[in-house]
């Protein structure tokens, strides 16, 4: 039997452009929502690990396990993970429970494949966090957004209007931000 890890973590988030094709007065993209949690330290922070809107909002209601960071294509296996997370809340936390055998991808080597993992959360927190996320995800499907804010999640594209306050018509594609076939509503 190995050891068992209980961590204090925040949920955080990072969204970012993933794939784009503009022009002067158009910019199509395809936004991820990258983790930031500490506690926990993603081996490939850039790579193709992204955060399951639909997973987070089922891990609040009662939803016992599921894929909260998966990958970008939404099949878990494709980023190194194997496992579902399970969850367990009470009033004041909520906690991923997993083994690191099956979610390595996630941690630091150091750790032995057989710990298991505890990441709690505070709960209003956590919450809000989940819905912040939420309403930013719906704020970019309305568009249009600013080049400048565009400039802030990493577009380099030399065709954005180079004044930082023009607007920019916009499409984006939240399909890898969610396991649903339905966007959430906002709460």
């Amino acid at each position: 039997m190995g050891n068992h890890i209980i961590r204090d973590a925040i949920l955080g988030y990072e969204i970012v452009i993933d794939t784009a094709i503009a022009d002067e007065t158009f910019f199509d993209a395809t936004l991820i929502a990258q983790p930031r949690i500490t506690g926990m330290l993603p081996k490939h922070a850039d790579d193709a690990c992204i955060l399951d809107i639909t997973a987070l909002r089922k891990s609040l209601a009662d939803a016992e396990s599921g894929y909260p960071v998966t990958c970008t294509c939404g099949i878990p296996d494709d980023t190194g993970i194997h496992a579902p997370i399970h969850f367990s809340r009470d009033n004041d936390t909520i906690c991923w429970h997993f083994d690191m055998h099956d979610h390595r991808v996630l941690f630091e080597d150091s750790l032995s494949l057989d710990t298991s993992i505890t990441l709690r959360f505070d709960l209003a927190r956590y919450t809000a966090t989940v819905n912040s996320l939420l309403a930013d995800i719906h704020r970019w499907l309305a568009g249009p957004v600013t080049a400048g804010e565009l400039r802030r999640l990493g577009c380099i594209m030399g065709c954005l209007p180079p004044e930082d306050d023009t607007l920019v018509e916009t499409s984006f594609m939240p399909m890898n931000w969610f396991s649903g076939d339905v966007l959430p509503e906002l709460a």
